[in-house]
């Protein structure tokens, strides 16, 4: 951090990152040509987090200076849930050291989401059909969508009845057995 009136002892400094404190001051050097100091980043998400210094309980700040990376999904397990919905394990890097209140996405449906760690999390995915699903994740305002991320299984047929005349003329109705036929008749 650089700026002027820091003073020049480290005991009587304290940084923030948004809401989140600087665990270390380890330099501080105030001159005539301005002042200069040292803080640890402490974990944290977001982007536009106001910077803030504290000399002896007086604040300075700079507004919207500092953003942390974004979250970025690289993997997520299975690729395929069952047409009725399931669980998603989604794998990636800064989702947050806690709960952040992480959130996810497919198709502009919000999606239930438990935080495990800063590269872990899952969301239930609600019951749907069709290939190539985006899931978004959003953490502290900032987003990553990884594309055609996920699919619902493909039908699965384990019955078909043969109806006693089956014309080439048609007609007759064909009962067909099995799973993964969607959520609806539409």
């Amino acid at each position: 951090l650089e700026g002027t009136g820091f003073g020049n002892s480290k005991q009587l400094i304290s940084v923030a990152i948004g809401t989140f404190t600087s665990p270390q001051i380890s330099f501080v050097a105030d001159g005539a040509a301005g002042a200069v100091v040292m803080a640890r980043l402490p974990a944290g998400v977001g982007g536009g987090n106001d910077v803030f210094i504290y000399v002896e309980g007086i604040p300075g700040v700079m507004n919207a200076a500092f953003s942390y990376d974004a979250p970025t999904i690289t993997a997520l397990s299975p690729g395929t849930v069952p047409t009725s919905g399931g669980m998603l394990t989604v794998l990636g890097v800064n989702f947050g050291v806690d709960d952040y209140a992480q959130s996810s996405s497919s198709a502009g449906t919000d999606l239930e989401t438990i935080w495990i760690s800063d590269s872990t999390f899952t969301s239930a995915v609600l019951a749907g059909t069709g290939a190539g699903k985006d899931l978004t994740c959003s953490v502290a305002s900032q987003d990553y969508t990884l594309a055609a991320a996920f699919s619902y299984a493909q039908p699965l047929l384990t019955f078909v009845s043969n109806p006693v005349a089956a014309t080439t003329g048609g007609g007759p109705l064909v009962q067909i057995q099995g799973a993964n036929f969607g959520i609806s008749n539409s």
